[in-house]
């Protein structure tokens, strides 16, 4: 059984399904569809979806849940260039 048959399979047995994907994946051509989005229960997501696509997705009758995305910064250091840590850690 390859990895499409296996996620129909589980798509099937299930009550509700979730797609969780950041927002680089939507608009993108893939070679395999597991389903349509209709089947979906919600979509996660991350907030650099464009509303429209988001509007689409909730006109097919599916929740679009968007994460804030929070961004980090690491520190680097050039004498070490080998010790890193986050920017916020206050060392």
């Amino acid at each position: 059984m390859d990895k499409v048959e296996v996620k129909l399979a589980a798509l099937e047995a299930s009550s509700s399904c979730f797609l969780l994907a950041d927002s680089a994946k939507f608009g993108a051509v893939s070679r395999l569809n597991v389903a349509p989005l209709e089947r979906l229960n919600a979509v996660i997501t991350d907030d650099q979806l464009p509303l429209e696509m988001r509007d689409n997705i909730r006109d097919l009758g599916v929740n679009v849940h968007v994460a804030q995305a929070e961004t980090t910064r690491t520190v680097v250091s050039l004498s070490r260039p080998w010790a890193f840590r986050p920017a916020e850690s206050g060392l």
